[in-house]
């Protein structure tokens, strides 16, 4: 682990050219990951096209996921796009919804948007489950907003509903105890 970060933080092209291998071809899956977490981390300029392959053409979820999540964790521009892009697009649920959580986590405006867009669209109720999770992961006010949204809308799935629910009730925000409280002692 402490030699990658050395040679990812070795800037010439023989380190990059070292952790892209270690990455897109290394049979050991954990050096794999953390050669991925190092390109993300030390050098997301050079390795992007390295990222955006493994995020969209590795044939293992598992590193799909662990490519997004180094990309979420790294200063790249383009990384709420691709986040989203992955969210919409990758062929297994859990790989989509811990997209949506890297999403959230960021706090890149379009967050909400892209997550609601899912809870409508997407045919996993376990990917479904992980966006609303996700939306608590936004930073509190805009959390709180969000999964009262989700409470509200009486068009929207009702297990979805109770899982926002829960996750607003989960909130230490204030907004969210007095919400929940309002939900709790309405009378139909």
């Amino acid at each position: 682990s402490n030699a990658l970060a050395a040679i990812a933080l070795h800037r010439d092209p023989e380190s990059l050219a070292f952790l892209t291998d270690l990455a897109l071809h290394e049979k050991d899956k954990e050096l794999r990951e953390e050669a991925v977490f190092w390109l993300g981390q030390a050098r997301i300029a050079e390795s992007m096209p390295t990222i955006v392959e493994l995020m969209f053409g590795d044939e293992d979820p598992d590193m799909r996921a662990h490519a997004a999540f180094a990309l979420a964790q790294s200063s790249a521009p383009e990384r709420t796009e691709l986040l989203i892009r992955q969210g919409r697009e990758d062929r297994d649920a859990d790989v989509r919804g811990e997209a949506w959580l890297w999403l959230a986590q960021s706090g890149a405006p379009e967050s909400e948007a892209a997550i609601f867009a899912a809870l409508r669209e997407d045919p996993s109720a376990e990917a479904r489950e992980e966006a609303v999770f996700a939306l608590s992961e936004l930073p509190d006010d805009r959390a709180v907003g969000s999964l009262t949204q989700i409470v509200r809308d009486t068009g929207m799935d009702l297990a979805i509903r109770e899982q926002a629910l829960f996750w607003l009730a989960q909130s230490d925000c204030d907004e969210a105890f007095v919400m929940t409280e309002a939900l709790l002692s309405k009378r139909d």
